[in-house]
């Protein structure tokens, strides 16, 4: 098993026992079930926020931000989606 392929089977179990742990919540149980009742359903991704790395990898890769970089429009419209407002830019 390569090492890309271990990281994404780690990853996975632990989204599946978080998941788990959620969905044995009595208070998590109690406020969906009020969610729900009032029309909304509740989407939750837990893997795609799980990052494994080695920690020789966490040294090499930690680089400084560049001074200026621009989202692309998708990226803005994603952000926004979550509730985050981008500035303009000014000319």
């Amino acid at each position: 098993m390569s090492d890309e392929e271990q990281r994404k089977k780690f990853a996975m179990i632990i989204a599946d026992i978080i998941q788990d742990l959620l969905r044995d919540s009595d208070d998590l149980s109690t406020i969906l079930e009020e969610v729900n009742k009032k029309g909304y359903d509740v989407l939750l991704t837990i893997s795609s926020g799980i990052l494994i790395r080695r920690r020789e990898d966490k040294e090499k890769e930690e680089k400084p931000l560049p001074a200026h970089f621009e989202f692309s429009q998708s990226d803005k419209e994603f952000l926004q989606s979550i509730g985050i407002t981008i500035p303009e830019e000014e000319l």
